[in-house]
């Protein structure tokens, strides 16, 4: 949820454009795996393990996420409007 909303309401609240980068699918991949070690492998299989191992990579899939909102909100946009031809 926290990643799904947040490219809405950022810009909202801190009043600065939030560009979408590829970048940005990085903490989601994270949050994925993270899911894949704690659901089926550490609570299918009952290993505590990869539970604890999946429970670290969706903490470590936040803290990038927010690391990766607050570096693309701090910078530019690089590409160029242009204007039409009157």
């Amino acid at each position: 949820m926290v990643m799904a909303h947040a490219p809405v309401i950022f810009p909202a609240v801190l009043r600065r454009p939030l560009p979408y980068r590829t970048a940005m699918w990085a903490p989601l991949v994270l949050l994925q795996v993270g899911l894949a070690f704690r659901i089926p492998l550490g609570n299918g299989f009952g290993r505590q393990r990869l539970w604890e191992l999946g429970g670290i990579l969706n903490v470590a899939a936040l803290l990038l996420f927010v690391a990766t909102t607050v570096w693309k909100s701090g910078h530019r946009p690089t590409y160029t409007v242009r204007r039409g031809r009157t």
